[in-house]
């Protein structure tokens, strides 16, 4: 497949003034890609590259490609249409459409006339398929595993939860209650100070397992990062990049009594937690290889 150029668009990228799950995921994508990316921004990042611009530097760098990632924002949604308008290819998502407002999704389609939409997972794509008739394909991007690693030094034997906790969705309200029954076996990155992306990321790889407490997440960028970093992971069903029962983590029903359970099944049982962090640090090898990812991204673009 020949190299190709795109523009692309996107809320936040990397780490900055603003982190989240997918500012990370836009960075991870771009930099395991073998492809060219003109990258044009809402939010400051810290990322110093020249291919990284400000929306309103906005420009069509000649190429055929327009993919938004992320940010239902009009100035996005400005550009996006009058490139489709220039007969450009136009991409839209993965963090852009989960379902959750049919009507907007709708009129934006409409509008923009995309020639493919991405989106996370297969559930968010059944489920736009309903009342979107365009060609929609499940696109997960895993995290950068050669950052995060097992740590060479001995693991702390404490559960970790990290996160921002502006996200309702997060729920520390529930991680606080989980505190309280393991004492002072649990520590927090995000709460009650920022959570710093690459000054944390060290640290977060060293615990003996990783609780994620959130409502629900239709990837979990956190999950992910702990698996690929060797800490098995307590998550429940509502998060779709849950693992796999004892072999990744433990998988329980989203209660404090059943993560303070598994927590100290993880704190006290140092061959257990040894055997899930070879299986989630291969969970994640086997599942999110940078040339699967880049090779199924060309192919997409030659599909269009």
């Amino acid at each position: 497949m020949t190299m190709k150029d795109v523009n692309l668009l996107a809320f936040n990228y990397g780490y900055g003034s603003f982190t989240n799950g997918p500012g990370i995921s836009c960075w991870n994508f771009t930099k395991f890609c073998n492809i060219k990316f003109n990258i044009f921004i809402k939010l400051k990042t810290d990322i110093i590259n020249d291919n990284v611009k400000n929306i309103k530097e906005y420009n069509n760098n000649k190429t055929n490609y327009v993919h938004w990632w992320s940010g239902l924002t009009e100035e996005f949604f400005n550009v996006v249409k009058k490139e489709k308008k220039q007969g450009k290819k136009i991409i839209l998502g993965p963090n852009l459409f989960d379902g959750s407002n049919p009507d907007q999704e709708i009129k934006i389609c409409k509008e923009i006339q995309p020639d493919l939409i991405l989106v996370v997972n297969k559930e968010i794509k059944y489920k736009l398929k309903k009342y979107l008739n365009y060609k929609i394909e499940d696109f997960m991007t895993g995290p950068d595993y050669d950052l995060w690693v097992p740590p060479k030094d001995k693991y702390i034997n404490k559960i970790l939860w990290k996160g921002n906790t502006s996200h309702e969705s997060k729920d520390i309200s529930t991680a606080l209650e989980l505190r309280k029954k393991i004492v002072d076996k649990m520590e927090f990155i995000g709460y009650p100070y920022p959570y710093r992306y690459m000054e944390h990321v060290r640290e977060a790889s060293g615990y003996a397992g990783f609780v994620c407490t959130s409502l629900s997440e239709t990837k979990s960028e956190a999950v992910l990062e702990q698996l690929a970093a060797g800490v098995p992971v307590i998550t429940h069903p509502k998060v779709f990049m849950m693992g796999l029962h004892y072999k990744t983590g433990i998988i329980v029903n989203k209660n404090v009594e059943e993560f303070a359970q598994a927590a100290l099944l993880l704190l006290e049982s140092e061959s257990l937690r040894s055997d899930l962090s070879i299986g989630a640090r291969e969970f994640v090898l086997q599942n999110f290889k940078k040339e699967t990812l880049s090779d199924y991204y060309l192919w997409l673009l030659n599909e269009c």
